[in-house]
């Protein structure tokens, strides 16, 4: 049953807490002290808390690379947001160990001869006798008694207190149901610190005790809020008052423009920094830095400058420079940058348009003696869509498994001269098997195409391959798609070694296309080899080998096809033979 102290007898209210202390009787068989943690846990949270709002007040503090050293005004409110979390764990650990110090009687889990009481927390939970089920001791120093609603445990020093504890509380169990059946009140007085024994100083007090519990524990959250509201703004203030000439003295020490936009950038107000002294430091390294975008940069930051005939002569003198400089160097990417940069001087355009098509017809012509007329027509097309759109050219492999392999690799397993998972044919086709015939030949594809021209004219770049032909992406720009399978068929016994094998023909779709154009430059290409046992009759020779055969042949004639028709320069290195050895 549930006990409320505080609506107890004043009588019974001293027994007990007398009882809870050992003073008189009922005594205590064994106790069990309380392990309250709050206290320690808000008091935890306090510090934890305070030292997080401690460094980040302290952070960026005077610091011209902070973006916090002046602190815009949210930082007052999770100032005062963090005060007040302070405040209220402060409060809470206070107002915790008022409320025990303020507890008339010692809580804890108790065995009295009349059962167990629990005093831990309120209100108190009373099992007396008729609702204990058992007492027994477990793990040698555990006295566990056992309920109706669940089971106490009592911890004790060694195995022989144990014993006699729950001997002690089954000879009193007896003592109790006797007293009890024959209505004998004082009897269960002795046995039960919540029976009035009716034996009581007339001296004794009346009045209840009561709790009590202190104003400002009852308002720790009205008043935690209160105390976070009135330290958030103030540490705020004082925070940005210090920060602010911090500041200002480092950035007049450092004395350049860094530091002065680093200062107005944090919050710094003060008007000799932003209308004099910063515009000074920028105008002397403008000058010093010989370029146009020293000087636009400068401009642009000083639109109303005394100074501002000086600022136009020294643009107009810079921008001719440039416009020279760029012309010597004679390359696409140095003329589209300068039109770029000088976008906002009209008169520079026409020259460049005209440049970067002097340069792009060159290129063309070096390129197109002796290729077939459809490969000259791609590339001239090709070449049109860099100088609109830019240089970037992908090159993307995609790696299909048909169901040809599927039904090789089971007729493999069916086989009698199946050797287990080195047999299966299509893990020789996936993976890093693939990867490393695939590689080095899309290299060489990519190096054939990007060679006779500058990477800002053509920028050939590998893409990842696919597997799933499904995930292939839209032509967003000129892309270069190797478009393969390994067709498997027929069935290959070898006694010895022994082994099962399937013929293998690679088939591949070239095809280089072009945003917008209808006219790709395609190209298919194939091979079909039957296996070589006799390849395992080599040293260390595996499986894979005799697969990498077929498979590398197949792409050695891809690549001889592919160099013959854009005409590549790059020069083929070891080439298989298309005859099978």
């Amino acid at each position: 049953m549930d006990v409320d102290f505080y609506t107890l007898e004043r009588a019974v209210q001293d027994r007990f807490s007398d009882a809870t202390r050992a003073i008189g009787v009922p005594t205590p068989i064994v106790r069990e002290a309380p392990e309250d943690r709050r206290g320690a846990y808000w008091t935890a949270a306090a510090v934890t808390t305070a030292g997080a709002l401690t460094m980040w007040v302290i952070q960026g503090v005077g610091e011209l690379g902070s973006s916090v050293a002046i602190a815009p005004v949210g930082f007052a409110v999770g100032f005062a947001l963090a005060g007040a979390v302070v405040a209220y764990c402060v409060l809470r650990a206070l107002s915790l160990r008022h409320a025990r110090a303020a507890v008339p009687y010692e809580p804890g889990l108790y065995l009295f001869p009349a059962g167990v009481f629990d005093a831990r927390s309120e209100p108190m939970r009373v099992f007396l006798h008729p609702e204990l089920k058992a007492a027994s001791v477990v793990d040698g120093t555990k006295l566990r008694i056992a309920t109706a609603a669940g089971e106490f445990v009592f911890r004790l020093p060694d195995p022989a207190v144990a014993e006699q504890a729950k001997t002690a509380f089954q000879q009193a169990g007896e003592q109790y149901s006797q007293a009890v059946r024959t209505a004998n009140r004082r009897e269960q007085a002795m046995l039960d610190p919540l029976i009035d024994s009716g034996f009581s100083s007339p001296f004794s007090p009346k009045l209840k005790l009561s709790r009590r519990e202190p104003v400002w524990a009852k308002l720790s959250l009205p008043l935690a809020l209160a105390i976070g509201a009135l330290l958030g703004p103030a540490l705020w203030k004082t925070r940005n008052v210090v920060s602010e000439r911090r500041l200002y003295a480092q950035a007049r020490e450092q004395n350049d423009a860094a530091g002065y936009r680093a200062y107005l950038a944090r919050g710094g107000s003060r008007h000799d920094v932003s209308d004099v002294l910063l515009p000074r430091a920028e105008l002397a390294e403008a000058i010093r830095e010989r370029t146009v975008e020293a000087i636009e940069r400068f401009a642009a930051a000083h639109p109303r400058s005394r100074i501002q005939a000086e600022v136009d002569a020294a643009l107009r003198a810079a921008v001719t420079t440039d416009l020279a400089a760029a012309q010597k160097v004679g390359t696409v990417t140095a003329l589209r940058e300068f039109k770029k940069r000088r976008a906002r001087y009209p008169f520079i355009t026409p020259a460049a348009d005209a440049a970067i098509v002097a340069l792009y017809r060159g290129i063309l012509a070096r390129f197109v003696p002796g290729k077939a007329p459809a490969v000259a027509s791609f590339f001239e097309r090709l070449l049109g869509y860099s100088k609109e759109h830019g240089p970037r050219v992908s090159v993307r492999v995609v790696r299909r498994l048909p169901d040809s392999v599927r039904a090789a690799d089971i007729q493999v397993k069916l086989s009698a001269y199946f050797m287990g998972k080195p047999s299966v044919p299509s893990q020789y086709f996936v993976g890093d098997y693939a990867a490393r015939r695939e590689d080095p030949v899309v290299a060489r594809m990519a190096k054939a195409i990007a060679a006779p021209f500058p990477e800002d004219v053509l920028d050939v770049k590998i893409e990842p391959t696919l597997a799933d032909p499904a995930e292939l992406p839209p032509v967003t720009e000129p892309t270069l798609l190797v478009d393969y399978a390994p067709e498997m068929a027929g069935g290959y016994m070898s006694p010895k070694p022994r082994g099962v094998f399937v013929g293998v023909g690679m088939m591949f779709k070239v095809s280089f296309q072009i945003p917008g154009d209808d006219q790709p430059l395609e190209l298919k290409s194939s091979l079909w080899r039957t296996p070589s046992p006799n390849i395992l009759k080599n040293e260390d020779a595996t499986v894979a080998d005799v697969y990498e055969k077929m498979a590398s042949d197949g792409f050695a004639k891809l690549e001889r096809d592919f160099m013959s028709l854009v005409g590549g320069s790059v020069k083929l290195v070891s080439a298989p033979q298309e005859s099978q050895k």
